[in-house]
């Protein structure tokens, strides 16, 4: 007969043989991703919106839920007049943090990523450009389609000083495609 000190003994060490794979492979992190992306910003500031934009993005994941993330987006404007065309961009660099997870098939993320900002325009020959720190605060969702390929839809919030007094205040609306599992 089996002395109850051992049963409990064998007990607990089969609890931790089936937890710890469990709690392992919780923290697996997530795989690399790439996206590419069409972006509409508007810059709140100065009542400008900049309909034709792309943007590039990587992540990585360092847990289950936690990723480092990356984005360059550029965003022109085109304004006609009788004197000749205005032309305005915006392209911004940025790095930071991703929480993602999991609700059923899609994966719902938020990322807090910091920058720069950089803003430019040209008219009657004439070019101004300027570079500003930035912090971006987003959230948005992946619907997948394959295995390795979803649908991104995503929802930014970005601010940057663009004068001593002003403080630049963009919403940036991003819809494309992720790759996933390289």
């Amino acid at each position: 007969m089996i002395a109850p000190s051992h049963v409990s003994r064998l007990l607990c060490g089969a609890v931790a043989l089936v937890v710890v794979p469990r709690a392992a492979a919780a923290q697996t992190a997530r795989p690399l991703e790439a996206a590419a992306a069409y972006v509409y910003v508007r810059d709140a500031t100065v009542g400008v919106s900049f309909p034709v934009g792309w943007s590039i993005g990587v992540s990585k994941g360092v847990s289950g839920w936690l990723s480092i993330a990356g984005a360059y987006d550029d965003s022109r404007k085109t304004i006609s007049t009788i004197a000749g065309d205005l032309t305005l961009g915006v392209r911004t660099a940025m790095a930071g943090a991703k929480a993602s997870a999991r609700l059923g098939r899609a994966t719902e993320f938020g990322q807090v990523l910091v920058g720069l900002a950089h803003a430019s325009g040209s008219a009657f020959g004439v070019n101004e450009a300027s570079t500003h720190a930035s912090v971006l605060a987003g959230a948005g969702v992946d619907f997948p389609l394959t295995r390795t390929l979803a649908l991104r839809g995503e929802l930014d919030y970005r601010v940057f000083p663009s004068r001593s007094d002003i403080l630049g205040r963009q919403l940036r609306v991003l819809t494309g495609v992720v790759f996933t599992g390289f």
